[in-house]
């Protein structure tokens, strides 16, 4: 004798099969990894990263007259709200980009690196592992691009226009100089020249008696 089954209780049926053979498509991907900046310890261990990284920077001849006379608690409070929310922290960078920020800073690709490797060294101070570095350092590069923008110095202009203005100025002074020398030269030359004979004939004067 054949029972009938409702279509609902074969739906739910074929749904409990699904999940009891795997059908499931998410089935055998694991459980999504914790954020970055979970992994790395969270707040309790980025407040003492970014003071480390302060000190490392600083004293670091690549880039320590980067952090001369700047604002160095706003600084700390702002960079470390940008890092937390690129490493999937729950922070929100609120204030100006970093592209408007770094725009006229003329910050080249060896003082990013300098600055990196002085976080990977804040890092490995308190006890992060290599492999958490290298992901800390590759969630930076998306940084690169606005934060690194080289421009000339304006000193160059400077020196640029002080090395040939010289050169034109004293081209310029040799032909005043020959135009200046030219009227004296001549007045030289007429003084050696023979003086010309007077061509009025003077006659001897005679007595009318023809004495």
């Amino acid at each position: 004798m054949r029972v009938a089954l409702p279509i609902w209780s074969l739906s739910l049926l074929l749904a409990l099969a699904a999940c009891t053979n795997g059908g499931d498509s998410g089935a055998g991907h694991g459980p999504t990894p914790p954020p970055l900046y979970s992994r790395l310890g969270g707040q309790a261990v980025m407040a003492g990263v970014m003071d480390d990284f302060m000190v490392n920077a600083a004293a670091d001849p690549r880039i320590a007259r980067r952090f001369r006379g700047i604002d160095t608690a706003r600084f700390k409070a702002a960079f470390g709200e940008q890092l937390c929310a690129s490493l999937g922290g729950p922070c929100r960078h609120a204030g100006p980009s970093m592209k408007d920020v770094h725009a006229s800073m003329g910050i080249a690709d060896a003082e990013f690196n300098a600055m990196t490797q002085d976080l990977r060294r804040a890092l490995a101070g308190r006890g992060v592992s290599v492999e958490l570095q290298v992901e800390v350092a590759a969630a930076m590069e998306p940084m690169r691009d606005d934060i690194v923008s080289p421009v000339i110095p304006a000193a160059s202009v400077v020196i640029t226009e002080m090395v040939h203005r010289p050169a034109v100025a004293a081209s310029a002074g040799k032909k005043a100089a020959v135009k200046k020398g030219a009227a004296p030269a001549k007045a030289k030359a007429a003084a050696k020249a023979p003086e010309p004979k007077n061509p009025i004939v003077r006659r001897k004067w005679r007595r009318p008696d023809g004495a």
